[in-house]
């Protein structure tokens, strides 16, 4: 997986870093929001919990993803700053109990 940085521009209110970026994954499929934010790091070489992937798409038949990321100056920053739904992209939940549609155990 190859990460190209497209465009860099400095959001200063933000305190936040905003990136455009090209992702070429030849030999894989689509790459995850978290191998995505991995590599994203890795190139900008700014810690992973101060960057959100506020967008990643592939189109049909080509091996490139392209998306946008913002790089926050610190992580409280970035809590104040952005949707709390974009946030929880990627994040596993936990699994809930009595989840709607299931039946309930029964009990003899």
């Amino acid at each position: 997986m190859e990460i190209q940085i497209l465009r860099e521009g400095k959001n200063i209110p933000a305190h936040r870093l905003e990136v455009a970026f090209s992702c070429l994954h030849k030999e894989d499929g689509t790459p995850s929001r978290q191998s995505l934010l991995d590599a994203l790091a890795s190139k900008l070489g700014a810690e992973r919990d101060r960057i959100v992937l506020v967008k990643a798409a592939t189109k049909t038949g080509t091996h490139e993803t392209r998306g946008v990321a913002h790089v926050y100056d610190s992580r409280e920053r970035l809590s104040m700053v952005e949707p709390r739904h974009i946030l929880e992209r990627g994040v596993k939940k936990k699994p809930e109990e009595g989840k709607v549609g299931e039946a309930p155990e029964k009990k003899d």
